[in-house]
């Protein structure tokens, strides 16, 4: 299972770099500017969450959020490169990473059923 957190920490560190060159082709092309926060706002959420936790369990939400996350986007991302609106390329791209969450999805669904054993 190690070995296998490793690789999706290096699927996920890709996929944060196609994303951000994504958004600057697209402000290239569009000439409108992407606008992000500086902390998103789940971000802050889930510090607040972390320091309430009693410390003994501190960790364990931080393994929920990712568990929750990774499983749900799965879902999302199988949809969209069924939608022809999208240029193809955008479909391919994330037709590739919605390959890759599939991946995670049985990763951490196996996860679960380990810590909770």
């Amino acid at each position: 299972m190690k070995e296998d957190a490793f690789k999706i920490t290096t699927d996920e560190t890709w996929h944060a770099q196609f994303t951000y060159d994504t958004l600057k082709q697209v402000e290239r092309r569009t000439g409108v500017p992407t606008h992000m926060p500086e902390t998103p706002q789940f971000v802050e959420s889930l510090d607040r969450i972390h320091r309430r936790i009693d410390p003994d369990l501190r960790g364990i939400d931080e393994l929920v959020f990712a568990v929750v996350s990774e499983t749900l986007i799965s879902n999302m991302l199988a949809e969209i490169p069924r939608d022809e609106r999208l240029p193809v390329s955008v479909r391919e791209l994330v037709a590739d990473h919605a390959e890759d969450e599939g991946k995670h999805h049985a990763y951490f669904s196996s996860l679960l059923e380990y810590v909770g054993t």
